[in-house]
């Protein structure tokens, strides 16, 4: 049964990284935010957008929007960008972070000081006690036929309640970008295309998302998916009923 709760607010932070001084750059995860975040405010949210952005934006960009939740509010966090895990603990890289910080210097002694620490990030966002939580990490992303070392991977994180999270790949796999003329990267193209169903519970929303993308990519890259939520969550207004989806 959908719940009659109703939030104070919808409010959504997207961020989205293409070019990275000493990673592999990215193609298409700032139009993947971009497109995300327009979806969330064709919903209702207020949307907030950061591109490209260095380690100080972005940390102070996650803050502000942190600072901003109230009590009850609906949340959801959209990240494209590359991504990395160290001692279980889930990273996402800005513009500017370089692994290399100096000779002597070990990665994980300076990976506080130069990512984003996704657990701190939610976990302050559960301090303001929202109502939900959507974290959406479009991360660990190649690019088509790319050559090299091992791209940096995350992991799964421990459920949370009342918190539904979404990674654009498996555990221990990578995110590809489109490799044909796509307008987006995959997860974020059948997402927002399904974004735009009238009254659809998030979980099944994800649960179409997740065959679509394993399909169009050979089984090369799945979605995957913890739902901490205790009540179904709709999100598309009625005035929706017109569209369709491709």
């Amino acid at each position: 049964m959908a719940s009659s709760f109703t939030p104070k607010r919808k409010l959504c932070l997207s961020i989205g990284i293409n070019a990275y001084t000493h990673e592999q750059d990215l193609e298409r995860a700032v139009q993947d935010a971009k497109d995300v975040g327009d979806s969330f405010y064709s919903l209702g949210f207020k949307v907030t957008s950061k591109y490209d952005c260095k380690f100080d934006d972005f940390k102070k960009t996650v803050e502000d929007f942190v600072g901003n939740i109230t009590r009850n509010d609906i949340i959801a966090f959209y990240y494209a960008g590359h991504g990395k895990e160290l001692d279980d603990v889930n990273y996402l890289l800005p513009t500017d972070y370089n692994d290399k910080q100096g000779e002597g210097i070990k990665e994980v002694d300076s990976i506080e000081e130069h990512a984003i620490n996704v657990q701190k990030i939610l976990a302050n966002i559960h301090a303001k006690q929202p109502s939900v939580v959507i974290l959406l990490l479009d991360c660990c992303r190649v690019k088509p036929n790319s050559r090299g070392g091992d791209p940096p991977r995350i992991v799964t994180m421990e459920n949370s309640p009342q918190t539904f999270v979404a990674y654009s790949c498996a555990p221990g796999k990578i995110a590809l970008e489109n490799g044909k003329n796509s307008h987006n990267g995959y997860f974020a193209k059948y997402l927002v295309q399904h974004l735009r169903i009238p009254d659809i519970d998030f979980q099944l929303l994800m649960d179409r998302v997740i065959p679509c993308v394993q399909m169009e990519t050979n089984k090369k890259q799945v979605p995957y998916c913890t739902n901490g939520l205790s009540h179904e969550l709709q999100l598309t207004p009625k005035r929706f009923l017109g569209m369709t989806v491709q």
